[in-house]
Formats: C-alpha cells, sequence, structure tokens
C-alpha cells in the first residue's frame, strides 16, 4: 500500500519532535506499506466491485490483519486497552505500544463512517 497523504491532527509538545515519535511513526508507515491485496501480492490493487456478492470486493479484514500482524512482529499489543491520562480506561483499540509518555494507539478505519467516528472519539479522550 502507498500512503498519498499525511493529516497531521494534533503535534505539540516535545514528544512530537522526539526521536521515539519519529521511530514510532516510520514503523507505523514501514506497516501500512507491507499491506497488499489481493493478500500475498506486493502492490495494492483496488477491484471495480461493489463487494456485496461473496468474494467480491477488496477485503478490508485481510488488509488489516496485515497491518496488524506487522505491528505484533514490532512489539505492540493487539486489541490492547490503554488509558487516559486520568486513569479512564478507554477499551480497546486495534494496536497499543507505551511510549515515554503514555500508549500509543493506531486504529485502522476503511471508510465505514461510523466506525470511524467511534475510533475517533476513542482517540480524542486519550489527551
Amino acid at each position: 500500500m502507498k500512503i498519498v497523504h499525511i493529516e497531521t491532527v494534533i503535534h505539540c509538545g516535545p514528544y512530537a519532535e522526539s526521536k521515539h515519535w519519529k521511530d514510532t511513526r516510520r514503523v507505523l508507515h514501514a506497516s501500512v506499506k507491507k499491506c497488499g491485496w489481493p493478500p500475498g501480492n506486493k502492490t495494492f490493487t483496488i477491484h471495480p466491485q461493489s463487494g456485496k456478492k461473496r468474494g467480491e470486493g477488496n477485503g478490508v479484514v485481510p488488509i488489516k490483519l496485515e497491518f496488524i500482524k506487522e505491528l505484533r512482529t514490532r512489539g505492540w499489543t493487539i486489541e490492547g486497552a490503554a488509558k487516559n491520562q486520568l486513569g479512564q480506561e478507554l477499551g480497546d483499540f486495534d494496536a497499543v505500544i507505551l511510549g515515554p509518555e503514555g500508549p500509543i494507539v493506531a486504529e485502522w478505519e476503511t471508510g465505514n463512517i461510523s466506525s470511524s467516528h467511534r475510533s475517533m472519539n476513542k482517540l480524542t479522550m486519550l489527551v
């Protein structure tokens, strides 16, 4: 998979410029780039199908699994819980690793707007 655009939502404090964050960001990008479609390919090809019939579509689950598999090999906890700075449990995230200032989480979203909203709401609760 190719990353064509990155939108930084929050960039503040010394951690945003730290070596740890730069290394973590590199790991996240490498994990995204490992994702191929169809499964096992080194490239990513979107098939122009509705996905409504069995065997059609672009395989959301297999794509996410490649991302998660790569993070697991790099020490991330999969389906791990994270707490915010107030100690509130925020539930499971797709992947979590402890950083020097608290948890770093990854959520994989593929276009379902309701699911994307839930993920973004959980992410905003971390700060």
